[in-house]
């Protein structure tokens, strides 16, 4: 994860969540701004990655899709996907 994470933000850390965490004293370190591409992993369901806005809404709608075994890069051509609006094509459908 430290590889991938320092490819997409220039960073590397082993944690994908947004900014700092404190557990106990310890600092972890997460996501420090929005990447230019984004990361999702299947690992999020089972509770075993957390993956936070920061990469969850890149600034161009690319995302390198990770799973157990490999990793996937998806995208699309619809810019309007990473809008930072508030008419997202998604809050349009949900109306």
């Amino acid at each position: 994860q430290c590889l991938t994470n320092l490819l997409i933000t220039g960073f590397a850390t082993p944690h994908c969540f947004d900014g700092e965490k404190d557990i106990s004293g310890l600092k972890l370190y997460g996501i420090r701004h929005q990447a230019s591409i984004g990361f999702l992993s299947s690992l999020e369901i089972y509770r075993l990655l957390e993956v936070g806005w920061y990469l969850k809404n890149p600034k161009s709608p690319i995302w390198i899709l990770g799973s157990e075994t490999h990793l996937t890069v998806i995208f699309s051509r619809e810019r309007a996907l990473v809008e930072l609006d508030n008419e997202t094509p998604l809050k349009q459908a949900l109306k």
